[in-house]
């Protein structure tokens, strides 16, 4: 049987026209490219990508395949892409759908919000391995309100659900979920979800209870709040985060997470 072992990982990229100081995007930007194209993650996540900042990734980035779209009424704006490395994954698959009562709605959101438009983008991917396949989530929920993540998490789970009753397969979903390992919306996902999760990427496993650092300017402000979860049937080597900075200039206000996964077909 054959295995094919593969790193996805998760990064919140920050708003690239957020007035940040030293840490705005173009002093950020080539950083990042070469933080990614070291640690050369099969499937990369990205939350907060604008649309230049997601031009910057495609001509930087050789060999992925970025997909998704923003998400506002336009398809503009903010957006939750994923990153496919095309000489081991073929996509096969590709769906954005909005975290709100009318899913399929452009720009829709919840009621009493953050007033802030919420998506997920799905993909199902071919192993150019061993011919398996396995199927990403990407999100980034609310970032204020802890019974509108929740009712985030619940479209979602039906979302996830119903993909797996039509054909069932090793699932991650991954992301900024703006909640807290010790929350209601954590132990949402790994007590009640349908598709049953687990987190390779508990502080334990990463080595620190921080992945949103906001630059540390607040020392109050930061907390685990970025996820790698996946169905049981994915084995995780290892999981870690890329802390990398540079005489003050980091690659986010969030910490990248990788994981380093063997699968079998």
């Amino acid at each position: 049987m054959m295995k094919h072992q593969f790193t996805i990982g998760t990064f919140n990229i920050r708003y690239g026209l957020a007035d940040d100081g030293i840490n705005i995007w173009d002093n950020r930007k080539e950083m990042v490219i070469r933080s990614i194209t070291d640690k050369q993650p099969d499937i990369i996540g990205f939350q907060e990508a604008l649309p230049f900042v997601r031009d910057y990734l495609e001509k930087n980035l050789p060999g992925y395949l970025l997909v998704g779209t923003g998400r506002d009424e336009d398809l503009n704006g903010e957006d939750n892409c994923i990153a496919i490395r095309q000489d081991s994954f073929e996509l096969i698959g590709l769906e954005t759908f909005w975290l709100s009562n009318e899913p399929y709605v452009y720009g829709s959101q919840l009621e009493n919000n953050d007033g802030l438009p919420r998506i997920c983008t799905t993909v199902t991917l071919r192993s150019r391995v061993n011919n398996g396949t396995i199927r990403v989530f990407n999100t980034h929920l609310d970032y204020r309100f802890s019974d509108i993540r929740l009712q985030q998490l619940k479209i979602l789970d039906g979302f996830m659900e119903q993909y797996d009753s039509k054909m069932s397969m090793p699932t991650f979903l991954i992301g900024d979920l703006n909640s807290e390992p010790d929350s209601e919306e954590i132990g949402y996902i790994l007590r009640d979800f349908g598709v049953k999760l687990k987190d390779l990427s508990t502080p334990d496993q990463i080595g620190s209870d921080i992945t949103f650092h906001g630059f540390y300017a607040d020392p109050d402000h930061k907390g685990k709040i970025d996820y790698i979860f996946a169905t049981p049937d994915l084995k995780c080597l290892k999981s870690y985060i890329d802390d990398t900075a540079r005489e003050g200039v980091y690659l986010s206000d969030h910490y990248p997470i990788y994981a380093l996964i063997e699968m079998e077909k």
